[in-house]
């Protein structure tokens, strides 16, 4: 038998009250939150809120993984990830074209896009020399 309260509540009825409480402030807060937000950036901060999209913020900085990101690599991730303007940019691409974020990652004379190519290329690689070294083949 629970005990109950002189309102005739027992602890976990209280305490899933208060469960729900917390819940509906948290919601009320987000609502205030979006309202406020603006439009354009509406669309990152709800992305933001999606499951697992804070756990790059949780990895440990495993330097053997490249894992790690100093503090302008950090900077520049938070200010991708709620579409802020990053820093000291130039202003035109190598191409002609105005420098913007998603210009750089698709421009072929630009360079990011062969940087990412490559880093892929060299995981891939590396991943593929520590299975031969571990089977004994090298």
């Amino acid at each position: 038998m629970l005990d109950k309260n002189a309102d005739g509540y027992s602890q976990e009825d209280l305490l899933k009250q208060e469960r729900i409480k917390k819940v509906a402030r948290r919601k009320k807060k987000i609502e205030e939150v979006d309202a406020n937000v603006p439009p354009d950036i509406k669309p990152f901060v709800t992305q933001a809120r999606d499951k697992g999209a804070s756990s790059w913020l949780n990895a440990l900085p495993i330097e053997e993984l490249d894992f790690q990101l100093n503090k302008e690599e950090f900077r520049d991730a938070l200010r991708l990830r709620y579409n802020l303007k990053l820093e000291n940019l130039p202003s035109m691409c190598p191409c002609g074209s105005s420098f913007t974020v998603s210009h750089a990652l698709s421009c072929k004379k630009g360079g990011y896009i062969h940087e990412r190519h490559d880093s892929v290329k060299d995981t891939l690689i590396s991943a593929e020399y520590a299975m031969m070294l571990s089977l004994n083949l090298i």
